[in-house]
Formats: C-alpha cells, sequence, structure tokens
C-alpha cells in the first residue's frame, strides 16, 4: 500500500519532485540547455510508470468497465486530435500524453478510500525538501535576471501555492493522515506552522499572480481554523512576525538599489498591480495577457457556438489563451462550455455526497483548488494533471452500494 501512495504522489507532482531535487544536486533549471533532456526523462519515467500501473490494475481485475472505458475514451480524442493538428501542436499534445494520462489512469485506480490519506502522509514527509528547494529556485532565478512573468518563475511560484495548500491542509486535517511516526510531533507542527507566512513570501519573491490568488483561495478556505484555534493562531502570528522581522533586517543590510531589493519589489508590485485602484493599468499585472485574452475573444466571436476544435484553434493563435473558460470556448464554443459547465456541476453534487460518506475525501481540495485557480490564470487543463486526476477522481469513486457495470 505504501508503495502505491508513494508512486501516486510522485506521478501526479513529477515536477515538484524535479524543480526541488534538480537544484539541490547542481542542476540548472532555469536554462534550456541544462535542464532539457533531465526533464525529458522525468517526463517519460511519469508516463511510463503510470501508465504500467494501469495496465497492471486492469490485468489483475481482467475486466474492462465502462468507468474506465469513457474517460480513457476522451482523453484519447485529444491525443489523436492533437496529432492530426501536426507540429504545431505537438509540444501541447505529448505534454498531455506525459501529464494528463498517467494522472488519469491513477485515478481509474485509486479503489481505496484511505488513498488520499496516504498520498498527503508524504507529502507531508517531503514539505522540509521543497521549503529548502525553493530558497535554492528562487536564488536561481534572480541570479538569471527572470522577470516575474516568465516561465520559470510563475511555475516556481505554482510549486509554492501548491505546497502552501498542502501545509495549510494538513494542519487542519492532520487527524485524518496517519503521519509517520517521527513527524507526529509537536515540533513539526509548530515548524509547518511557520511554513505558511514562509511559503506567503517566497511567491512575493517569485511574483506569480495565479499562486498568489491560489495561496489567498486556501487561506480563506481554512480562515476559520485560525479564527477559532487561538493557539494556532498565536503561533502563526508568531511565526509571521518573525518571517517579517527576518525580512526587515535582511532589508535593512541592503542598498535601496541593490538588484536584490529590485528583484523583490518589482515582483511584489507585480502582484499586486491588479488591486492598485488608483491605477487601473493592469498590463504590469497581466504580462501581456490581456492583450492575449483580446485576441482569443475576437477569435471567439467569430465562432461563438461551435468554436474552432479541441486543437485546431492554435493554428489561429500562436499560444493557449492561459484561461480555461476562453480555451474551451475556442475549443468547442458555447456548446462545449455548456457541457464542461454541467460536468462541473454533477461533479460538484458527487463530491459534496463523498464527503458525506467519508470526510477524509475532503483531503482532495488542496489538489482542486490548485488545478481549477492555476487553470484561471495559466497553463493548459489539457496537460494539467491534477485537473484530470481531480474530475476523474470523483467521476470513479464508488460508494458501498454501486456495483461496477461490465463491459466485454
Amino acid at each position: 500500500m505504501e508503495t502505491r501512495n508513494i508512486i501516486n504522489t510522485f506521478v501526479l507532482n513529477g515536477p515538484l519532485f524535479y524543480f526541488s531535487i534538480a537544484p539541490l544536486i547542481g542542476v540548472k533549471t532555469t536554462e534550456e540547455e541544462g535542464a532539457g533532456i533531465q526533464y525529458k526523462i522525468m517526463m517519460a519515467l511519469l508516463l511510463v510508470v503510470g501508465f504500467y500501473y494501469f495496465l497492471r490494475g486492469l490485468y489483475n481485475r481482467r475486466v474492462f468497465t465502462l468507468k474506465e472505458v469513457l474517460p480513457l475514451s476522451i482523453l484519447v480524442i485529444y491525443i489523436i486530435d492533437g496529432y492530426i493538428q501536426g507540429y504545431e501542436t505537438n509540444v501541447v499534445y505529448l505534454m498531455m500524453i506525459c501529464f494528463s494520462l498517467p494522472a488519469l489512469c491513477i485515478a481509474l485506480n485509486m479503489k481505496e478510500y484511505d488513498t488520499l490519506a496516504g498520498m498527503m502522509k508524504w507529502l507531508d514527509l517531503f514539505l522540509p525538501l521543497f521549503s529548502l528547494s525553493f530558497l535554492f529556485q528562487i536564488y536561481e532565478i534572480y541570479l538569471s535576471k527572470l522577470e516575474g512573468g516568465s516561465f520559470y518563475s510563475q511555475s516556481a511560484s505554482y510549486r509554492i501555492a501548491f505546497c502552501f495548500l498542502v501545509d495549510v491542509f494538513l494542519l487542519r486535517y492532520g487527524h485524518l493522515v496517519s503521519p509517520f511516526e517521527f513527524l507526529n510531533k509537536k515540533w513539526y507542527r509548530i515548524f509547518k506552522i511557520c511554513l505558511l507566512p514562509y511559503f506567503i513570501v517566497m511567491a512575493f519573491f517569485a511574483g506569480g499572480r495565479g499562486a498568489f490568488v491560489t495561496i489567498l483561495v486556501g487561506l480563506l478556505f481554512n480562515i476559520d481554523l485560525l479564527i477559532h484555534n487561538a493557539k494556532l493562531m498565536k503561533r502563526f502570528v508568531i511565526a509571521t512576525l518573525g518571517v517579517i522581522l527576518a525580512l526587515v533586517v535582511g532589508g535593512s543590510m541592503l542598498d535601496e538599489d541593490s538588484e536584490l531589493m529590485d528583484f523583490f519589489v518589482g515582483n511584489f508590485n507585480r502582484i499586486t498591480a491588479l488591486v492598485d485602484f488608483q491605477n487601473m493599468d493592469t498590463s504590469n499585472a497581466t504580462s501581456g495577457r490581456d492583450e492575449l485574452y483580446g485576441e482569443a475573444l475576437g477569435f471567439i466571436s467569430d465562432r461563438p457556438v461551435y468554436g474552432y476544435g479541441l486543437y485546431a484553434y492554435l493554428r489561429k493563435m500562436e499560444m493557449f489563451p492561459h484561461n480555461i473558460i476562453l480555451e474551451i470556448l475556442l475549443q468547442g464554443g458555447l456548446l462545449f462550455l455548456a457541457v464542461f459547465s454541467f460536468m462541473l456541476v454533477m461533479s460538484y453534487g458527487k463530491y459534496r455526497k463523498m464527503l458525506q460518506f467519508d470526510k477524509s475525501q475532503i483531503l482532495l481540495m488542496p489538489f482542486a483548488i490548485y488545478a481549477f485557480t492555476e487553470l484561471l490564470f495559466s497553463s493548459s487543463y489539457t496537460y494539467e494533471p491534477l485537473f484530470w486526476f481531480v474530475l476523474t477522481y470523483i467521476y470513479n469513486f464508488s460508494f458501498p452500494e454501486e456495483q461496477p457495470v461490465e463491459n466485454g
């Protein structure tokens, strides 16, 4: 069971593990030449492990069910369409194969109700490694003189946000997880409380807007935890003041015109630009995506009902629109958006029922919050593994009275 949990955790969070370990062993993740081959090896490994795991599950059961055939068929349609569209979409559909397919296969094989708790147990173990690695990642981004809107800084900020979500949900729902014995200590809980303001500061250094919104959503979702837990609130405030004091002391040792100070202030301003009501110019805050959104809306207005096809729209636009709603409208218009919205409503209804049946299913929330918040600001849902994992997991969840329908 533990082997299965660590495989699930690694496959679903491959980039998080890669970008956390690589800087610690000297691999430069901000340079294409330094990170390219290692990253491709990691992608191939995720695909092989995830698909093997799925095939082994099918072999053990020796039967296909409708619950397995339907989501796989949907994903195959995406993959075939991406291949048909040609070279322009090769990178996009290749990433879908390497990230989304393994995630979907993992979700289809998660039959035990405690599997989510097992995954959170391993993420809990690796939180110190992730938090340490963020220092190296941010410093590497700083040395590379990359702006907050760059691919590397944004991806780093989202990894920070995900770890924040894992941390805050473990603090609140840790009683649903059976942690490793040596981590089931008071000092480690205090350490995780200290990580919360640390992750927030790291997000400011990375300069990712969407990631910071993800952190805010996680805070709002768990704000009652701080309000009604006086001891936790006290420790959180002390940890926050400690981090602020460290920043003040560190900042006082720097010149006002130092590059490090400029780096932090620039990314801080980038995050807060969207809420600057005195200056509503969001060009700096959106990294030019307002123009990308405008371009996408223009194409959508030309074909609002049917769209252009799953990947065919990329022949008109140079890249995906970095917003899941715009992407769906480009792919299939209002019809596809209606189907997608219906699917989300049904998934939400079933998830509420899952929570009533098993309280530990709340541990799916950090994965869901991360996936859907990120897709409002960045990336493409076609290759976001946690997006496919969350929806497939909910779809595949069986209550005791349900019996699988066999198909051949």
